[in-house]
């Protein structure tokens, strides 16, 4: 057993440190423990990686094994610390390592190194390993470095292939990413295929000297000899190398002036140089494009797979079907969920449309009653107009009546002078006979003569 931690990188590029922006070199991430249990045999094949990742309750989130693929074959384990216990021990015995090799040892007993960490001793695990026909061998404290195959020879290049891996993720994103866990297993599954080879497993077990059996070179320190980097001398130039479009335009006149050698040769660096910036910058292109695909999926939230159910909470390991079982149900819920969401969405658009319906209908009708209500009155202003013009027309006709009346009654007749019973007197002329002239005899209106009397006569 082995804790794999998320591999320090440091990774800062000149354009970064030229800018400000960065003064001094990126590392990866809070050095989270993940766990490997890694299983391999004299004849060269590996058994499944069982990998224990740090999760609260056991149970393994979505978006840490959203790139498991059908044919990979592996584990997947949960604690709360991310490092291996008697449970995982014993679950890996079960699950992992009998499963994987009963069938090649047939009915003959098999053989386990193991180291001495305290989930391979412990009378639980002996126990079983017992029943199930494994013998059991613990190396010596303090000697797995020479010892055991995983550490001579497969966990560095595993170390490496690893590193490579995140410093090629991490120089992609300039710097600007970091390493999670749900990047982990894209990354650590080219790394196991690259170091865990038939080759480099037997050539494991030669160098611990387990297989072929070899004393000496348990005892033999290897050392690799360290070759000094090769300096480079460059020659001077009394002329610089043009980079860019001005000075490029500048000396291809000076060189249609005075074609040199030496020109053309600066010329022709900077071709290759401009060539290879910009190859650099395509590659810098892509990957930050990639860079963004994955921050785009960081920002994401996980979901518990809950391949544990609701009862139980202890030590599992997880083969790729149990985990693509759940993924195909999450997949459902999800497909459910988005069907939902889009019933929701059609639903709502089928009633705004529908309400846009009612409003532009009750709008006609509102529009409709306003007209008919606008028409009556407008027929009852007509109406309210005549009766007014007709009542105004019987108020000056009455008026005019009026005054017709008051003119009869104002106007001034002459009166008739009242007949009495006086007596008009009328004088006739009567000649009396014989005496002197004749006197006129006086006669009311009705004829009767008057007699004037005697003493007014003389």
């Amino acid at each position: 057993m082995i804790g794999l931690c998320r591999a320090l990188k440091r990774i800062m590029t000149r354009q970064a440190y030229e800018s400000g922006r960065v003064k001094q070199a990126v590392q990866d991430g809070s050095r989270e423990f993940i766990s490997l249990l890694a299983c391999v045999s004299a004849i060269g094949r590996r058994l499944p990686a069982a990998l224990i990742y740090k999760g609260e309750g056991f149970d393994l989130q979505d978006i840490w094994v959203e790139d498991l693929e059908d044919t990979d074959k592996v584990y997947f384990g949960a604690s709360s610390n991310g490092w291996s216990n008697d449970a995982f021990g014993l679950k890996w015995l079960v699950q992992v390592f009998d499963r994987h090799t009963c069938r090649l040892a047939g009915h003959r007993r098999r053989l386990l190194i193991v180291d001495g960490h305290s989930s391979h001793v412990n009378m639980a695990f002996l126990n079983k390993c017992d029943e199930l026909r494994i013998l059991v061998l613990i190396l010596p404290p303090h000697s797995t470095h020479r010892l055991q195959p995983l550490d001579v020879g497969l966990f560095q290049p595993l170390s490496t292939a690893y590193s490579q891996e995140v410093n090629n993720f991490l120089t992609k994103g300039l710097g600007m990413v970091s390493m999670t866990k749900r990047r982990f297993w894209s990354l650590f599954l080219p790394a196991w295929e690259k170091a865990f080879t038939e080759d480099n497993i037997k050539s494991a077990f030669a160098k611990a000297g387990i297989w072929p059996v070899d004393q000496k070179r348990v005892v033999d320190t290897i050392t690799r000899p360290s070759t000094p980097p090769p300096t480079q001398i460059e020659s001077p130039h009394c002329l610089k190398t043009p980079l860019t479009s001005k000075s490029i335009r500048q000396f291809q006149i000076s060189y249609r002036n005075d074609p040199t050698n030496e020109k053309l040769h600066l010329l022709f660096k900077a071709n290759e140089r401009l060539a290879a910036q910009h190859a650099v910058d395509e590659h810098t292109k892509r990957g930050l494009i990639e860079t963004v695909k994955e921050e785009k999926k960081k920002r994401q939230r996980g979901k518990k797979l809950n391949l544990l159910g609701e009862e139980n909470h202890g030590a599992q390991f997880f083969s790729p079907t149990t985990i693509k079982h759940a993924q195909d149900v999450q997949a459902v819920k999800a497909a459910e969920a988005e069907a939902d969401k889009a019933q929701i969405a059609s639903n709502k658009i089928a009633n705004a449309a529908k309400k846009v319906k009612s409003d532009a209908e009750k709008a006609e009708k509102a529009l409709q009653r306003q007209l008919a209500k606008d028409a009556k009155a407008q027929i009852d202003a007509e109406k309210k107009a005549e009766k007014e013009a007709q009542k105004l027309a019987n108020q000056c006709a009455k008026l005019a009546s009026k005054v017709i009346v008051m003119k009869k009654t104002t106007t001034k007749t002459p009166k008739k002078v009242a007949v009495g019973r006086k007596k008009s007197v009328r004088f006739v002329e009567v000649a009396a006979e014989g005496v002197g002239p004749k006197t006129p005899a006086k006669a009311t209106s009705t004829g009767r003569c008057v007699k004037t009397p005697q003493r007014y006569m003389q």
